[in-house]
């Protein structure tokens, strides 16, 4: 506590916290944002990695620093990893049934419970889950932003596997697609969530976004509307 105190009490610091709150950001736009000079940047971007604060990624030829991910509430933890130049791949583990687990991943009415941050706004728009059917989900994030989130289902195997084409922004369609899967073991079940992209800076442009951070609550969000359910 008296590390983060102390590291938290120089302003600067503080600002930089408070700019990495919405998303994990470079040394070089942390610095051009706060028009502080980037040697600067690093050096509190030390004090703050030393005290618990912030982490920091390797992506592409930059280092990304993001606010430092809390332990969960509950008893499993969102694992990242990068299979390969163009894939992502998260798995999260739930004390729920398989069965519980896809009905809630594919209820409209429960999405807005558990998908993305808490302290952003869902509205689900289209949710028809069978092949080639479409979904489009839009967020209203507390910093004001409007994100279109879309794409259509490609494979529907309840309560097995789901695959559909994810899109936002301006991203383009291609040959990208997520895949999820789940995998029930003695009442705990394993979602195993891989996204394959169009390209590796594809790939590394969408991680820049702090997508690790928002995955993290999501699953952590969908742990503890699962751990309602289930009783």
């Amino acid at each position: 506590m008296n590390a983060t105190l102390t590291a938290l009490a120089e302003p600067n610091r503080l600002r930089i916290v408070e700019l990495l709150r919405d998303k994990p950001r470079p040394v070089g736009e942390i610095a051009k944002r706060l028009r502080l000079r980037q040697p600067q940047v690093s050096k509190h971007l030390r004090v703050l990695s030393d005290a618990g604060l912030v982490d920091v990624r390797p992506v592409a030829q930059q280092r990304i620093y993001g606010r430092k991910i809390m332990a969960t509430k509950t008893k499993y933890e969102t694992t990242l990893t990068l299979p390969s130049d163009r894939e992502i791949l998260m798995t999260r583990k739930f004390e729920a049934p398989r069965e519980v687990v896809w009905d809630t991943l594919t209820d409209p009415d429960l999405i807005p419970r558990w998908w993305g941050f808490a302290r952003d706004v869902t509205e689900v728009k289209k949710m028809d889950v069978r092949p080639g059917g479409e979904w489009q989900y839009i967020t209203r994030t507390s910093g004001g932003e409007v994100v279109d989130f879309h794409g259509t289902y490609r494979e529907v195997k309840r309560p097995e596997k789901l695959v559909y084409t994810f899109l936002f922004g301006d991203m383009e369609p291609g040959e990208g697609f997520v895949e999820i899967t789940l995998v029930e073991h003695g009442g705990v079940t394993e979602l195993r969530d891989r996204g394959v992209f169009n390209s590796k800076e594809e790939r590394d442009a969408v991680i820049a976004t702090g997508m690790e951070l928002g995955a993290r609550e999501t699953y952590e969000r969908l742990a503890e509307l699962l751990a309602e359910r289930v009783g």
